[in-house]
């Protein structure tokens, strides 16, 4: 084993669309000489107006009332432009297709409702991970459904994850890792997702803000390396219409009917690249883990840039055959052995 092993290991990770790995081990480096602390003193760039538009409530009544008075003060800004700018009207009798594009300005998307009853997950589920590298607990992964959240007025998942390595896995390499996504609970599809990385040799920030009715995302990185030095990110890129994270994509392919054989293909935003999952479910299988026998859809994802299949290696992860689909365990192949996450604790959570 060496340091390129992780190096190539972390790449993988990048482009699965299950958070169970992609928080623990991104970024990873191999037998690094010592642990060291890094800082992050610059801001990540976004801007206020952002900032404000995407901020997080615990009630819609808060969330409306922000986004209120972001509304009124872009009105109050775009009034003192006109202002400037003001020339005679001109009348005219639009098109067919100019009033459909006034009444769907920028061809936004209608988002619908694509939710089917009460879903597989709610707030208080509680997935515990151990992960292990040829057969030795490298580290811990713990994902929590969050009670329900609000942005832009919309009732929000809030699905919350943390990586931790081992004591022992800590002596060549620390990771104290999080995650955060906000999942639409109607439409199904992502609006935030803010990823931190705490590791021996980088901390790294990641932050992406999706507008699901313009089709783009907002993307914006920090990092700073104790051998790459400082990086700083930040872009518009244009996505497709329910986009997800990484964290969501998982959550999303758990709320979709499964049967054996048929393949399910949709699009996520991972690392800044907009990517095309296709998973397709293998077969059904009896599955033993520490909180008893379940029968599983055994899953296996591909990833596709710009539609050419990235092969970094076979993945294929097993989520329960029952009303909670349940992540039971990942199974993730590498040029040396396999990165597999068993599932130790499991608790539902409470449904509305």
């Amino acid at each position: 084993m060496h340091e390129r092993l992780l190096v190539n290991l972390s790449e993988l990770l990048k482009l699965f669309l299950s958070p169970l790995l992609l928080i623990l081990f991104s970024g990873c480096a191999l037998f690094s000489t010592g642990v060291d602390t890094v800082k992050m003193e610059d801001s990540i760039g976004i801007s206020e107006e952002m900032d404000a538009e995407y901020s997080i409530s615990d009630s819609v009544e808060e969330s409306k009332a922000t986004r209120d008075a972001k509304e009124v003060k872009t009105k109050k800004a775009k009034t003192k432009e006109a202002k400037t700018k003001a020339s005679p009207p001109v009348s005219k009798v639009m098109s067919r297709e100019e009033m459909t594009r006034a009444a769907n300005p920028k061809g936004k998307s209608k988002l619908i409702t694509r939710r089917k009853g009460r879903g597989p997950f709610y707030p208080g589920e509680h997935h515990k991970f151990s992960l292990t590298y040829f057969g030795v607990e490298a580290g811990t992964l713990d994902l929590y459904v969050r009670p329900y959240k609000y942005i832009k007025g919309r009732k929000v998942y809030h699905i919350h994850g943390h990586g931790k390595s081992t004591s022992v896995f800590s002596l060549f390499y620390r990771v104290n890792d999080t995650g955060d996504s906000f999942m639409d609970y109607q439409g199904l599809f992502s609006h935030k997702f803010h990823m931190k990385l705490d590791e021996t040799f980088q901390q790294h920030e990641i932050i992406e803000l999706y507008d699901q009715e313009e089709r783009k995302v907002h993307y914006y990185q920090r990092m700073i390396h104790t051998r790459k030095g400082f990086k700083l990110k930040q872009f518009i890129k244009d996505t497709y219409e329910y986009t997800q994270d990484a964290i969501t994509a998982a959550f999303y392919l758990r709320t979709l009917d499964l049967e054996v054989g048929e393949e399910y293909t949709y699009p996520i935003v991972s690392n800044g690249k907009s990517w095309t999952i296709k998973s397709r479910v293998v077969r059904k299988e009896k599955i033993k883990t520490d909180m008893g026998e379940f029968e599983a859809f055994l899953v296996k994802p591909e990833t596709h840039f710009e539609g050419i299949l990235q092969k970094k290696g076979d993945i294929f992860f097993w989520i329960s055959n029952d009303k909670h689909k349940a992540f039971l365990k990942i199974d993730a192949k590498v040029k040396i052995g396999s990165v597999i996450a068993y599932l130790k604790e499991l608790n539902y959570g409470t449904p509305e």
